[in-house]
């Protein structure tokens, strides 16, 4: 009877273990490893056309190659999905006459619609960069997880 007893614990345990195994696994959960920072192939093509928009002479955006996106400079991501929610781009030093070379965001060019593509962006910081004169997109309005 111990023994019965003994057996229906070890096969419970193992079943709890191997779900929590499952569940921890981003495989199972999310289609794909969410912690190895791989962009799904969609979220990849928009971020590479919203790149191909912008100028970048300091060329601060040599990150934005491969599919590792969320480790890409300037991208955060979920940490459970992979799925990205915020592009900062900011300028950290924007008043610093002798910045830092490699800190300097110098960006302009276009903004590009394939943002609406990032169904999680919930944070786009451009600030302090050279988009003066750009008129504020139309576009970026319809971003609804956007604060």
């Amino acid at each position: 009877m111990a023994a019965a007893s003994a057996m229906r614990v070890s096969a419970g345990s193992f079943g709890c273990c191997f779900l929590m195994v499952c569940l921890l696994h981003s495989d199972f959960w999310v289609g794909r490893c969410a912690s190895d920072g791989e962009c799904s192939a969609e979220e990849l093509r928009a971020l590479h056309q919203f790149k191909s928009g912008l100028i970048d002479p300091d060329n601060l955006l040599s990150t934005w190659r491969g599919r590792r996106c969320c480790q890409w400079r300037g991208l955060s991501c979920d940490n459970l999905t992979g799925s990205v929610t915020g592009i900062d781009l900011h300028n950290p030093y924007p008043d610093v006459v002798d910045p830092p070379r490699d800190e300097v965001w110098n960006l302009s060019g276009r903004l590009d619609a394939s943002l609406l593509r990032l169904e999680f962006l919930s944070r786009l910081d451009l600030s302090c960069n050279n988009f003066d004169g750009l008129r504020i997109p139309d576009f970026l309005g319809s971003l609804k997880k956007l604060s």
